[in-house]
């Protein structure tokens, strides 16, 4: 064990009373397990990933041996040191990259507790808190992260914080519910004041039409009506309406969005086209929907 168990038990005792969440307290008690090693002593190697610029990795090795997150017995600890950056563009999608060297820092910090260290620091650790691992290529410390806290750890100044901090998690977490439930009330309330005042101006729009006979349709070729259907002539032929063959694309419209439209004026009642003979038309028709 590469660091006395009283300094540890110290180390766990005082982040607890510094720290006021799992990760605050995480982070405080890990970093008394690093070491400073000079920048003249770390194996620097660049590293290329599937997705993404290359990055230089920094690398210490120990005299002791540690499993990192995969349960693989290694002896060192790595660290990202520095991104790579873009300077120009090869085409194809690849690109030109170089390492700015200058941003290197003078010296770095690394995890180097062993074995033994590990499992006490954790089993300690796990009293407090619950962890997880993530995929990480060095020492386990690394790796780790808190999920939650526990409240019903050996302190209870901790465990009296801990209530304190997800009690007020759960009131702001009520507070924003309600006034999502509100927001989204509201929402559907000017949708459907919207939808309804759109539906009694589309109501009176078809009684206008309905009282005045007015046209419902109409194809103009420059200055001249060619083609017009009025809105009782509809009803008065059972919803039948003859169109010349060459015009019915344009009372159909994209997708049938004009016929479609029209058999909305009659409460959505299906209106038949038949077709009659030709006429004729120039380039420039003009189409009027009412």
């Amino acid at each position: 064990m590469n660091y006395k168990i009283e300094d540890i038990n110290k180390i766990i005792e005082n982040s607890i009373l510094e720290s006021q969440d799992g990760v605050e307290f995480l982070n405080k008690v890990l970093r008394h397990f690093m070491i400073e090693v000079p920048l003249t002593n770390i194996e620097v190697k660049e590293v290329s990933r599937p997705v993404g610029l290359p990055y230089l990795r920094g690398r210490v090795y120990f005299d002791h041996s540690f499993k990192n997150s995969y349960g693989q017995e290694i002896n060192y600890d790595s660290l990202k040191l520095l991104e790579a950056e873009i300077i120009g563009y090869l085409g194809n999608g690849e690109v030109a990259y170089r390492f700015n060297y200058e941003k290197l820092k003078k010296s770095y910090k690394f995890f180097n507790a062993d074995n033994d260290v590990i499992c006490y620091v954790l089993e300690k650790v796990r009293n407090y808190i619950e962890i997880d691992w993530e995929d990480y290529d060095g020492h386990p410390f690394g790796a780790i992260h808190c999920i939650f806290e526990k409240d019903n750890s050996p302190s209870q100044e901790w465990n009296q914080k801990i209530k304190i901090k997800n009690e007020i998690e759960k009131k702001r977490l009520e507070e924003n519910y309600k006034k999502f439930q509100e927001e989204e009330e509201k929402r559907k309330r000017i949708e459907e004041e919207k939808a309804e005042k759109e539906r009694q101006e589309f109501q009176n729009k078809i009684k206008t039409l309905k009282e005045t006979n007015s046209p419902i349709f109409q194809i103009w070729d420059r200055n001249e009506i060619i083609f017009e259907i009025r809105y009782n002539d509809v009803i008065k032929n059972n919803y039948n309406i003859e169109v010349p063959e060459n015009l019915i694309g344009h009372i159909v419209g994209k997708g049938g969005d004009r016929i479609k439209y029209l058999s909305s004026l009659y409460n959505n009642k299906r209106i038949n086209i038949k077709k009659i003979a030709k006429i004729d038309v120039s380039k420039k028709i003009s189409i009027k929907v009412f």
